[in-house]
């Protein structure tokens, strides 16, 4: 609305199909190319490692760090490609991990696993990119 220059939407992040669309409709509705995206989207589910569905661990893989790296992925191509028309011929990619990606917690496998997830490709995102 007026003169806004950010745009918060509803996405499946773990759905790669959702996730490029999603740029489609950023593409076609702004006349500026993307140049920031924050990754926040993420579930905190507590589980003993025992009792551990594959479906549980799977679930929150897929939003944290699946959906990550979809939307780190599709954003990284969009700014390459727009690289010419982006101040200093880049952008920024945020993503919001936890300190607990490093350290790990009881009862939270799936979440820490996911999130060390995150700190490493966030790392190999700054090598490459």
């Amino acid at each position: 609305t007026g003169d806004a220059k950010h745009q918060a939407v509803y996405v499946d992040v773990g759905d790669s199909s959702s996730v490029e669309k999603l740029f489609a409709r950023v593409r076609s509705g702004c006349p500026l190319p993307v140049s920031i995206v924050v990754n926040s989207a993420g579930i905190l589910r507590s589980s003993k490692l025992v009792e551990c569905t594959d479906e549980f661990f799977d679930d929150v893989i897929r939003v944290n760090l699946r959906g990550t790296f979809l939307v780190t992925r599709a954003a990284a191509r969009e700014m390459c490609t727009a690289g010419q028309t982006l101040p200093e011929g880049g952008g920024a990619i945020v993503n919001v991990a936890s300190i607990l990606g490093k350290t790990g917690w009881p009862n939270l496998a799936a979440y820490t696993a996911s999130k060390g997830g995150v700190i490493a490709l966030t790392k190999t995102a700054a090598q490459e990119l």
